[in-house]
């Protein structure tokens, strides 16, 4: 069990040469696989939030953080950031004039999310967006993410097809865990022209068990 940075809420934490943000404490999926059901957090910080943070409270954390090391802000906490896109907007635009690079790991659930297409507004300030595939056909899909939206897998997809097309740099990742076919999830990448990235697995008890309340449906 990772041991707290800091009695305070972690609304922004360094790994490497990147300033982390913990956006929200939402989700529209419930994965099997997840971290937050069995843990609280990454290398060494409690990520736990009783509240999703206002953006002058995640700046002002940011820029204790700051050093000329820093390379890049990624939006990765232990919910789904797109839920909170104008958040998102607001960090973006403190500190996009310094010369960092921004990258946002998703569900790939945002345009469900909001009801509207996001990725011209993510394309903005984006250079890099990461978007967790995790299986090659809609039935393991749902069996593994448990998702909030009937049509989580089709609009994760279509999602990951207009970022490709508007977005620098895209990654579909997946789980490295038993049952999940790792060459047809590359293939799909491919053809979508999408870099492909494999994640670690680490085995846990089945998420769907753990998640009460917390997870938005």
């Amino acid at each position: 069990m990772p041991q707290k940075a800091d009695k305070n809420p972690v609304y922004a934490y360094v790994i490497k040469n990147s300033i982390y943000i913990n956006t929200t404490v939402r989700c529209s999926n419930v994965c099997d696989f997840c971290i937050k059901f069995f843990d609280s957090g990454v290398a060494g910080y409690d990520l736990t939030l009783a509240r999703d943070p206002q953006a002058d409270e995640t700046c002002a954390q940011i820029d204790a953080l700051l050093t000329p090391q820093i390379e890049s802000i990624v939006f990765c906490g232990m919910g789904e950031s797109t839920y909170r896109l104008e958040f998102m907007e607001k960090i973006a635009e403190n500190y996009k004039g310094r010369g960092l690079k921004f990258r946002l790991n998703t569900n790939g659930h945002g345009n469900l999310i909001n009801k509207f297409d996001i990725v011209p507004r993510l394309s903005k300030f984006l250079n890099t967006i990461s978007i967790s595939l995790n299986a090659h056909n809609k039935a393991d899909y749902d069996r593994l993410c448990n998702p909030a939206f009937e049509n989580a897998y089709e609009a994760m997809l279509e999602f990951a097809e207009s970022c490709v097309s508007q977005i620098e740099e895209v990654y579909l990742t997946v789980v490295e865990m038993p049952g999940v076919d790792i060459e047809k999830c590359r293939a799909i990448a491919d053809k979508l022209k999408a870099k492909f990235r494999i994640r670690p697995y680490i085995p846990v008890p089945a998420a769907r068990d753990k998640c009460q309340t917390e997870c938005e449906k």
